[in-house]
């Protein structure tokens, strides 16, 4: 349902389907989405993007919490402490590029050979200039 358009933009009335579905099961259903989808989740839903009382997390945090806690091992865990200003969503993404193969993206310059692998490169000109670059973030 709509409300009159004497605003530039309209708004959509909350959904009553969407309120008698509890936290915990809307936290499920979110726990099946990469980091990426719950930032997403997070910037269209205020329900799930920001604390509700009685609360410490987002709904969307919560989700990237649980799925944090049970499937990063113990050796990641020890990799990716979490930051004083991280949120779990943040800290989802880490794991989930810590997973990802190192890779470089770019190889800029000269006397590059063919890669075998996307994690070795080899520079066979020392001549000029090269450089090759990730994507990852060191943490």
């Amino acid at each position: 349902m709509m409300l009159p358009r004497d605003n530039k933009r309209a708004r959509l009335l909350p959904s009553a389907a969407l309120d008698v579905l509890g936290n915990d099961l809307l936290v499920r259903c979110a726990s099946y989405l990469d980091a990426d989808g719950l930032v997403q989740l997070g910037r269209t839903s205020a329900r799930c993007g920001i604390p509700q009382a009685g609360q410490q997390r987002s709904l969307a945090n919560e989700a990237a919490r649980q799925r944090f806690r049970e499937s990063a091992t113990d050796e990641e865990r020890s990799r990716l402490p979490k930051y004083y200003d991280e949120s779990d969503v943040g800290l989802l993404r880490a794991l989930e590029q810590l997973r990802r193969p190192l890779c470089f993206d770019t190889l800029a310059g000269n006397g590059f050979s063919p890669q075998e692998h996307p994690a070795s490169v080899t520079c066979t000109d020392n001549l000029g200039w090269s450089t090759a670059v990730s994507g990852h973030t060191m943490r």
